[in-house]
């Protein structure tokens, strides 16, 4: 039995305290007789206890009953350490005691029980392949064998692994076991020294546009020189076929694909190479949410026609094209589109209310405006103090107009005859 406390700084206030009963003691020229040495005795035995409750105390009593489970990878990583590891299980208990209760579990991707936990002999059965043995879930397999244990009894979990973790995170689980009855240790299973190839990186957009060239990266990690086979899927179906060439070190490959729809994209990548060493690491996930083509609003005018929508990709946005003065008339008109275009469009054309409605759908909905420059545009479109201007990074007033001068003065010269001399 022994006293643990759960906030042990709340010990620093006895300093202060010790320093100002000693401060009363001499300050009140007390003796170490009468009445006033027990009060003074437990005032201080009360505030000592107050302290003490501040730190949360209690008790550790001994059990006398103890749960052991043994949880062993059984994953393609250390499938040549099973051996090892079986005979590890069997000479421990060797040295089992009465009070000991026993379980045996395997796992992998998913969870096994090859021996449930019992106070009887136990005896270490024959151990079949586990499935989804290409994954390992380390957490998992923590999580699930400390629920099959007695909550109100001892538990030490035994875990023979070689600590690589293909999903779920062990680190995340482990302070959920601190100040428990669970303990965990661990048995590091030795891995075969084999050449491995491995996927160390896949990324793809997080978002993008339907019909838009979707960049996918990837890059392999190799411990020699081998060729092998490299598959991606896009929501389980094969996007991508093809054999590859890696060297030692890290091998960077790019591809560019296109997507129709929107919703979430799974996108999957596996290398198969020949004899490779670990296949748990030949396979990674990746997703991007794809979006509507943005539509693009270009707004020209009858005499001067836009040549913009010729320069455009077409399959990756849709671009609409209308006269200045069919522009809609309220906010709504405008919303649908991602971006607002304007090519040498005049003012007049367009109208305050229909630039003040713009305005409007830029600042407010976040919709993209551009205007391409021409002799209708800008401050010669009549534009200045407009709300477009005020939209755009630049000033539309002449600046130079005070250079400009207000009376034009032309002189006349006689260079005839008669005007000579």
């Amino acid at each position: 039995m022994d006293i643990r406390i759960e906030e042990p700084l709340w010990l620093v206030l006895l300093i202060p305290v010790a320093l100002y009963m000693v401060y009363t003691w001499k300050a009140s020229k007390m003796r170490f007789f009468g009445k006033g040495t027990i009060l003074y005795a437990l005032r201080s035995l009360t505030i000592f206890c107050i302290v003490f409750a501040l730190t949360f105390p209690y008790i550790m009593l001994p059990d006398n009953e103890e749960q052991i489970l043994f949880v062993v990878d059984r994953s393609v990583s250390v499938e040549d350490a099973g051996p090892s590891a079986e005979k590890w299980i069997t000479d421990s208990l060797k040295f089992r005691r009465a009070n000991q209760s026993v379980g045996i579990y395997s796992f992998a991707g998913t969870f096994r029980t090859d021996f449930q936990l019992s106070d009887g002999e136990a005896k270490l059965p024959k151990l079949e392949p586990i499935e989804s043995s290409n994954n390992t879930n380390i957490a998992n397999a923590i999580d699930l064998s400390a629920a099959v244990a007695k909550s109100n009894l001892a538990t030490r979990i035994v875990l023979l692994s070689d600590g690589l973790e293909t999903e779920g995170s062990m680190e995340e689980l482990l302070p959920k076991y601190e100040n428990s009855r669970v303990q965990i240790d661990t048995v590091v299973l030795n891995r075969a020294n084999r050449t491995d190839a491995s996927i160390s990186l896949f990324e793809t957009p997080r978002t993008a546009y339907e019909g838009e060239k979707q960049l996918l990266q990837l890059e392999v990690e190799s411990s020699s020189q081998k060729s092998g086979q490299l598959l991606i899927y896009r929501n389980d179906e094969e996007i991508i076929n093809e054999l590859v060439s890696l060297d030692e070190g890290g091998n960077m490959f790019s591809f560019h694909v296109e997507a129709r729809g929107t919703g979430l994209l799974k996108y999957e990548a596996k290398l198969i190479v020949p004899d490779d060493g670990l296949l748990e690491n030949n396979r990674m996930l990746s997703v991007t949410m794809l979006e509507q083509s943005p539509r693009v609003l270009i707004v020209q005018t009858e005499r001067n026609p836009s040549v913009i929508p010729t320069l455009l990709d077409q399959n990756a946005m849709e671009v609409e094209v209308v006269n200045a003065e069919q522009l809609p008339e309220n906010l709504s008109g405008f919303l649908g589109y991602g971006a607002i275009l304007f090519d040498n469009v005049p003012g007049h054309l367009v109208g305050e209310h229909k630039m003040a409605v713009i305005e409007q759908a830029v600042k407010s909905f976040g919709t993209g405006f551009m205007m391409v420059g021409g002799d209708e545009s800008y401050g010669l479109g009549g534009y200045f103090k407009s709300p477009i201007e005020r939209l755009l990074p630049v000033e539309m007033e002449v600046k130079g107009k005070e250079q400009l001068p207000s009376l034009g003065l032309v002189i006349a010269m006689d260079r005839s005859g008669s005007m000579s001399g």
